[in-house]
Formats: structure tokens, C-alpha cells, sequence
């Protein structure tokens, strides 16, 4: 996703981007919103981003 995409994504949750339809929801625009509403969270574990579930689940 572009900058552009990822700030309209931050905005809408129905942002019409590429990376919120077909595959690329999948794999981006589903963690995506995830982390937007803290139901994820990325964290560094030794030298490696892993994505974790937060207890924020609203």
C-alpha cells in the first residue's frame, strides 16, 4: 500500500484502495484495521517485528 493508501485507510475503514479488496485485504488491509483498533500490536522480539493479539479486544 501507498503512504497515500495507508493514510486513507487511517481515515475510512471502507477506504476504497487497492489494499482494502480481494487478496491484498487478506494480507494488508485486515491487519491493518486490526492494528488501527488495537486488536494487534507489533513489538520487537530480539531483532525481528512480530505481530501480536493485544486483550483489546473492543
Amino acid at each position: 500500500a501507498s503512504s497515500a493508501d495507508i493514510d486513507l485507510i487511517a481515515m475510512d475503514d471502507n477506504a476504497d484502495v487497492p489494499a482494502m479488496h480481494g487478496w491484498r485485504q487478506e494480507i494488508f488491509g485486515d491487519p491493518a484495521l486490526a492494528l488501527k483498533r488495537g486488536r494487534i500490536a507489533i513489538t520487537m522480539k530480539g531483532r525481528r517485528a512480530v505481530i501480536v493479539e493485544t486483550a483489546a479486544a473492543p
